[in-house]
């Protein structure tokens, strides 16, 4: 009779043991289908083999790489095609920055081809705006003229004129070829006539000596681009605020002050806003971007339900922190992250540092991270 007992209990384990296995798996693939469990699922998970890729692979990127901008290739779409940036170390050769290009097989999202010739655009000595370096921004494909539109920031080390400006934003246009990749090449990428579309004392608004490190988004026909800004000297990157455009190359500046402002002392955002990514999802507008409180830089997020705002801090910000672990790639600051949906999945890429102190002497390499379940979402307290 104990022996019947035994073996009557043991098949109850295992049958639960295996029906909440059951549960669980699927629990880890439901879909994420709501801002709210796309914001509670926060922090997204980082992925094993960190870094992906590396600083040093192309001229301009000895020091570090990072704002990655990936799209499904528009003509053929089991790849990928990712705009990136490099810049090379300050204390070695003056830290001036390029941009290169590398790809992907869709379904394995994290092993990147980088082009062999990169870098594909590298400053023009002879634009006042860009004298020293480029960094990547943004990257839009225009189906009806078949091109990638690759917005990005100009940085030159002396004032350009009178008032004083520096960074600028660009735009630079490359058709996009027969496959989609082979043709975005330093020869094809051309300037708009108009650069730069951006400049912080132009479009209708004086935003101070610097307008830097767009966003740009089409949404019913009207571009909308969220950029960072710099009044001067002692107050840098103090928010986030936006222009739009009928064509994506003549814009008009909006709004009263900044969108999104810096957080109280302490906060995550408390005191720089730098590169962004805003896109659309769930039916709300998302911006992410790369925060500094004065210590460390991390990754926050707001989203609205328009492109002009209001916009709301998420309550799980900072989203994504630095690991802390020794020695990782990513032990003290993160930055440059933005989410792509693939495969089902939404994935974080970001870059990490590891070396302390001043953004611009550390080496930075690339990683990746993924939202891999929902958690059931919580009310909780907005933070301002």
């Amino acid at each position: 009779m104990k022996k019947k007992l035994f073996f009557l209990s043991l098949f109850v384990w295992v049958f639960i043991t295996n029906l909440s296995a059951q549960t669980d798996h699927k629990a880890h693939n439901k879909k994420i289908s709501t801002f709210a469990e796309f914001e509670s699922a926060m922090p997204p998970v980082r992925v094993e083999g960190n870094p992906i890729l590396k600083h040093g692979g192309f001229p301009g990127s000895s020091a570090q790489i990072m704002e990655s901008c990936i799209l499904i290739n528009p003509k053929d779409s089991t790849k990928l095609i990712m705009f990136y940036a490099g810049q090379n170390l300050i204390p070695a050769d003056g830290g001036r920055g390029a941009l290169a290009k590398a790809w992907a097989y869709k379904s394995n999202p994290l092993q990147w081809y980088p082009y062999e010739s990169n870098p594909i655009h590298v400053p023009d000595t002879s634009i006042p705006f860009e004298t020293f370096s480029v960094r990547m921004d943004c990257v839009l494909y225009k189906a009806d003229t078949d091109e990638y539109w690759i917005y990005y920031t100009g940085r030159t080390n002396a004032p350009q004129n009178n008032k004083g400006e520096t960074d600028a934003v660009g735009l630079a246009i490359c058709p996009a070829g027969k496959d989609g990749y082979s043709d975005v090449t330093m020869s094809n990428i051309k300037r708009y006539a108009g650069n730069p579309v951006l400049s912080a004392s132009g479009q209708g608004r004086n935003d101070g000596d610097h307008v830097s490190q767009s966003s740009v988004i089409l949404n019913k026909g009207i571009y909308y681009m969220y950029y960072s800004y710099r009044k001067d000297s002692t107050d840098i990157l103090p928010g986030i605020r936006y222009a739009t455009s009928k064509d994506g190359k003549v814009w008009t500046k909006q709004g009263v002050g900044n969108l999104i402002s810096r957080g109280m002392e302490g906060s995550p955002d408390s005191k720089y806003f730098e590169w962004k990514q805003c896109f659309k999802a769930f039916n709300k507008y998302i911006i992410v971007w790369e925060a500094f409180n004065g210590k460390e830089w991390a990754i926050c997020m707001a989203s609205a339900n328009k492109p002009g705002g209001p916009w709301v801090k998420s309550f799980k910000n900072p989203i994504f922190r630095p690991t802390g672990i020794k020695n990782s790639f990513d032990e003290l600051f993160v930055a440059t992250a933005a989410f792509y949906f693939i495969n089902s999945k939404w994935y974080l890429y970001y870059v990490g540092a590891s070396n302390g102190g001043d953004y611009n002497y550390n080496t930075w390499d690339m990683g990746a991270a993924i939202l891999p379940v929902i958690v059931k979402p919580k009310k909780q307290k907005v933070r301002e």
